[in-house]
């Protein structure tokens, strides 16, 4: 399967300035079909606070990746801020023809003070997709290697991502950790450039796979980064190492920390 990587410099704030950009790049840089278009977290707006900015599942962006699936004949997926009813959700939407699933931000980033403007997911989503068993996490979530376990059931993980260049050795080494650990393909998608709140980010996305061997790295700089990932390299390594079996059970009390 093909994953076309989007990593770019997010215009702040400004919805239609980021999905013209992001639609000039896929034109330009996307030669080959692929199976999936991966987009970073909060891709329209950048991770801003500024809820009056939120849309609702049937807005603009939401409207936008549907079109851009169907030019592209793949599935599109990135988070968006999402108003619903009277609360706002970092949400992750994965789209692929009538296929729409949606996954909320478990781990509100509370250095940034998330959690005093969104709400938080509380399920695990599982998207199956030409053979693949697809999970979907946002930035802060990788942190939380409980919500991240798999239980021998998930393929790929897809990670969407503001991570700072400050913290850049952790998200390398997380996404690495959670390949392994889950015996899994593990994509990481992070921005570049600077934001509105002057914090600065080096892209550094990413494709590990079940042995946390490198199956593609990005630079630091804005592009379309096309990675091939195998199922067939999955299965063969379970059966060959079944760690799994020896995973220890858990519950997650899915009630939020005070």
């Amino acid at each position: 399967m093909k994953i076309a990587i989007v990593q770019f410099n997010p215009v702040w704030e400004s919805i239609d300035s980021n999905l013209k950009k992001i639609e000039n790049m896929l034109n330009q840089e996307l030669s080959d079909q692929v199976d999936i278009i991966v987009l970073p977290e909060m891709f329209s707006t950048g991770f801003s606070m500024n809820t009056s900015l939120a849309e609702t599942e049937n807005g603009k962006t939401v409207n936008w990746m549907k079109s851009i699936s169907e030019k592209y004949s793949s599935a599109i997926c990135g988070s968006v801020m999402t108003r619903e009813d009277s609360h706002y959700y970092n949400r992750f939407y994965w789209i692929h023809r009538t296929d729409l699933f949606t996954y909320d931000k478990r781990h509100l980033f509370s250095l940034a003070q998330e959690h005093l403007d969104f709400s938080a997911g509380d399920q695990n989503i599982e998207i199956e997709y030409k053979g693949f068993k697809i999970r979907s996490f946002i930035c802060y979530d990788l942190r939380f290697p409980v919500w991240m376990r798999n239980k021998n059931a998930a393929d790929l993980d897809i990670v969407v991502a503001n991570f700072p260049k400050t913290r850049t050795l952790a998200w390398d080494t997380l996404l690495r950790a959670r390949a392994i650990e889950n015996q899994n393909y593990v994509i990481g998608v992070n921005i570049v450039g600077r934001d509105g709140n002057g914090l600065e980010y080096s892209g550094h996305s990413a494709v590990y796979d079940c042995e946390g061997l490198t199956a593609a790295h990005c630079n630091s700089g804005e592009g379309v980064f096309v990675a091939q990932i195998n199922q067939e390299r999955i299965t063969a390594f379970r059966r060959a190492y079944p760690f799994w079996k020896d995973a220890d059970q858990f519950e997650i009390n899915r009630t939020q920390n005070k």
